[in-house]
């Protein structure tokens, strides 16, 4: 049966080279009907048609395609209305058959999707790399267990901190007036001895103009060159990579013949690679734009960079551990490993 299989791999690409079909079920037997009709699928995303991962999953859409001869065709649908809830749902109940979502804005329903949003836990690409190793695994066996598949996995550009001065150690950011747009940058604001300016993420730029913050948590995704420039100095933390997950019914995978399952196989393979290599570089871009600013990009010091991680990074990954028990040691036991 697949769902093992796409359990233990949650695709990666070197276990991605079928030997040999699965053993035909009723269900499974409908590929010579399939090789008749056209298969069209649409995709469920929240994220605008400029991101990075929309304009990553539509190449996706095209390659299945192409690979295909034309027997998938694939409609990507941006809806900024659509929550991660929603659209996964829909996934799993078979409305769409396929979603791409933030795996973080799900981790209410079970603790590992925000594993990847512990601030300082993977600090840059690398890191980022082998803890979604260690959550591979994990993952698959949670969407299979769902009726789903997560076909790839991309990580958005990691927040950095705009700041008004330089500061070289903890005590240098308590007290700063902090936009504070998520449980998470409040908590780390509470942490670091910040005064947390609550806000919705939307308002963050308008903020740093107004001068009502001091200092700002923000990833190329969020930048707005006009709203920055009064900040001197971006701290380039890369504080966390949150990943985003596109999800397929397992059962319209299951109802593609062999051929088929190959096409979006390697599609998928493909747009891991790409996505992660089109983050890191958005990036390096990014850096590079706040550097032509006239900004002072730097990366912490170690006494600062040590501080944030025993002040933020070790308690929120200490009550990350309490709420997931056993199963969470294993995934960061491995990842340290």
């Amino acid at each position: 049966m697949l769902k093992p299989l796409l359990a233990a791999l949650a695709l990666s690409s070197a276990a991605f080279v079928p030997a040999q079909a699965a053993p035909q079920s009723p269900s499974a037997s409908a590929p010579a009907k399939a090789q008749a009709e056209t298969i069209r699928w649409q995709v469920a995303t929240p994220f605008p048609e400029t991101s990075l991962h929309t304009e990553n999953l539509m190449q996706f859409a095209q390659e299945v395609e192409r690979a295909s001869q034309g027997r998938i065709k694939i409609v990507v649908k941006p809806d900024a209305a659509l929550k991660a809830a929603e659209a996964k749902r829909a996934v799993q109940n078979g409305q769409v058959q396929m979603a791409e979502i933030q795996l973080a804005d799900v981790q209410s329903e079970w603790q590992t999707f925000g594993l990847d949003s512990i601030p300082f836990l993977a600090s840059g690409y690398a890191q980022a790399r082998k803890l979604y190793q260690a959550q591979r695994v994990p993952l698959g066996k949670r969407f299979a267990g769902q009726s789903m598949v997560m076909l790839y996995s991309v990580p958005s550009a990691p927040p950095g901190l705009f700041l008004r001065k330089p500061v070289k150690q903890l005590g240098d950011l308590r007290q700063l007036k902090w936009a504070a747009y998520s449980p998470a940058t409040e908590r780390m604001a509470k942490l670091l001895g910040a005064k947390a300016v609550a806000m919705p993420e939307a308002h963050v730029a308008q903020a740093v103009t107004q001068g009502e913050v001091d200092a700002a948590l923000v990833s190329a995704d969020g930048f707005n060159a006009d709203a920055f420039e009064s900040m001197e100095v971006f701290l380039d933390l890369q504080a966390w990579l949150p990943r985003h997950g596109v999800l397929m019914n397992l059962q319209a995978f299951e109802q593609l013949d062999m051929p088929l399952r190959k096409a979006v196989i390697k599609a998928a393979v493909a747009a891991e690679q790409r996505g992660w290599q089109q983050s890191e570089a958005r990036h390096r871009r990014f850096l590079g734009g706040l550097r032509d600013m006239g900004m002072d990009v730097v990366e912490p010091p170690e006494p600062l960079r040590t501080g944030l991680l025993k002040t933020v990074g070790e308690p929120l990954l200490d009550e990350w551990l309490q709420r997931t028990g056993p199963e969470g040691k294993l995934i960061i036991d491995d990842y340290r490993r």
